[in-house]
């Protein structure tokens, strides 16, 4: 750094502290590193908090009897809340099987259930030979009885999507969380429309005697029409359980969350660092 007259050579020690600073790539690449550890630890959320939930599952009891409690005990609901760990029981209906899982709605309540299915871990040979055996499984096909996460439709995004889909198209389920007012409007419009084709249809089907008996007419007025269409709800608030899914199985997203987090405190430190020596220099 000095020359023969023992001077400091301002070249150099200009060369050296930019040395020290480091290239303008570094804090980019920093920059991106902080940014996607945060996006990943930001859709991991609900994962981590469901780690810190209760290890006592919230007590649903049987689904089939929910609706008696909402007819005799006026303003009863549910204990249900999203991403809790819950245990419940009650009738499935509506199954539906693909790869190792096994779907299906419980009787009563819009409560559907994700559990291990029976041809589950089977090899292709080994999932014929039980399709085809008259053996009922291990899985109770009458009665569901266990735990597991509970998670509400219209806070779980695109998770569930596919799932809503299906039973959209298979059983014209209508979730809330998919309209706006508008959508709701046009969805009543149709339910009514789809009432009165199916009244001027089971007048026509119907004999003379079964017309008079029963007083049907071939066109439904607006209050019958109303009467039917207030008998179901246009559309549904649901739920989705994880059957078996403990808090405690969720211990590796908080532990890669705190990893990710000390990384990112690392690159932090280490831009603020950088920072310091680009102004200095």
């Amino acid at each position: 750094m000095r020359d023969e007259q023992g001077q400091v050579d301002d070249e150099l020690m200009a060369l050296a502290q930019r040395r020290e600073q480091g290239s303008v790539l570094q804090p980019i690449l920093m920059l991106l590193v902080i940014a996607v550890l945060g996006s990943v630890v930001s859709d991991w959320r609900s994962e981590i908090a469901y780690f810190f939930e209760d290890s006592e599952p919230v007590a649903l009891g049987d689904v089939t009897g929910w609706p008696a409690k909402m007819r005799d005990e006026s303003g009863w609901e549910p204990p249900v809340a999203h991403n809790t760990f819950v245990s419940l029981e009650g009738v499935p209906s509506r199954r539906s099987e693909g790869g190792d899982w096994e779907f299906f709605k419980l009787v009563g309540g819009e409560v559907y259930v994700q559990r291990e299915g029976r041809l589950a871990g089977m090899s292709a040979l080994e999932r014929e030979m039980a399709l085809t055996s008259d053996e009922p499984g291990d899985n109770d096909r009458t009665y569901y009885e266990g735990q597991g996460r509970l998670l509400s439709f219209a806070s779980s995004g695109e998770r569930l999507a596919g799932l809503k889909r299906f039973y959209g198209e298979r059983y014209g389920m209508a979730f809330c969380e998919d309209y706006d007012a508008a959508g709701l409007e046009r969805l009543a419009e149709e339910r009514r429309e789809t009432i009165r084709r199916n009244w001027t249809a089971r007048y026509r089907e119907a004999t003379p005697e079964e017309r008079a008996e029963e007083g049907w007419t071939e066109r439904a007025t607006e209050a019958e029409v109303q009467q039917v269409f207030e008998s179901e709800p246009l559309c549904v608030n649901a739920y989705f359980v994880q059957d078996g899914r403990r808090p405690i199985d969720h211990w590796w997203y908080a532990v890669m969350a705190l990893l990710m987090g000390l990384f990112a405190a690392f690159n932090v430190y280490k831009l603020v660092r950088w920072g310091r020596a680009w102004v200095r220099g």
